[in-house]
């Protein structure tokens, strides 16, 4: 069974897609007392973390412990740290990041706090998947720990970078979608990424494509993120293998800048 870490905001854990794979003993909510899902971000987070690309077909022998440190877009680093010591403190085998956090919203200790853990979680064979593929990747925290993570950029359906990403060397690309891509295509599924969304959540932006309640289209590093996490899921799965052992496999997701 891997059991996998995703630190974000919440989940709907009735969905009939994810609920199964939701272990609530460990799941936690650093926020309040709720793991519901406010915003969506984490309910298509872990949509895509399970599911393959058209959406049929999940993972097997996979838990997910959902650390919920928000009900926005923006959290507080403080949660954060507390969410990603929780998670290396049970021996989870991922921990998806599907977010970013800058030095310049991170005091100094709480900096030397979040490098002290991701090294942790590395000397513990804990895979850290991280969002730093957006822009300002400068001056994101995770970014100059590469090192010690696989750090993600996001790709359009063509295979370029995607407009809100940047082109990183010794990073891993990943499909994210991109909405700029779109331009006249009517086949907004062949650009974005499908995934679960909150049944209680209203999400009228997609509307007019017919989408059913429940699931939505998105975009972003976070999506990118999320997709190299089921593929690392998989690795682990086929190969039996240790973390350190699979990063040859994970190997032609690289990207090379031109």
């Amino acid at each position: 069974m891997i059991t996998v870490a995703v630190i974000d905001t919440g989940v709907d854990i009735y969905h009939n897609k994810l609920y199964k794979y939701i272990n609530l003993n460990l799941s936690k909510s650093f926020v309040d007392e709720s793991l519901t899902d406010k915003n969506g971000h984490g309910t298509a987070i872990t949509g895509i973390i399970l599911y393959n690309e058209k959406f049929k077909e999940s993972l097997k022998n996979v838990q997910l412990v959902i650390c919920k440190i928000t009900n926005q877009l923006t959290f507080e680093v403080e949660k954060f740290i507390e969410a990603l010591e929780y998670a290396i403190s049970i021996g989870v085998h991922i921990i998806n990041l599907s977010l970013s956090i800058k030095i310049y919203n991170a005091t100094q200790r709480q900096m030397d706090q979040i490098k002290v853990l991701i090294q942790n979680a590395y000397n513990k064979n804990i895979i850290v998947v991280v969002s730093t593929g957006n822009q300002d990747h400068e001056n994101n925290i995770f970014y100059k720990l590469k090192d010690f993570l696989y750090p993600i950029i996001a790709k359009d359906v063509k295979g370029n970078i995607a407009s809100y990403s940047k082109s990183l060397s010794n990073s891993y690309a990943m499909f994210g979608g991109d909405i700029e891509s779109i331009g006249d295509s009517i086949n907004i599924e062949k650009h974005l990424a499908f995934s679960t969304f909150p049944m209680y959540l209203e999400n009228s932006y997609f509307n007019y494509f017919g989408v059913k309640r429940g699931y939505s289209y998105f975009w972003g590093t976070s999506i990118a993120t999320a997709k190299f996490t089921h593929i690392v899921i998989n690795a682990l799965q086929i190969n039996n293998d240790l973390p350190i052992s699979i990063s040859s496999k994970l190997k032609k997701y690289i990207h090379k800048p031109d």
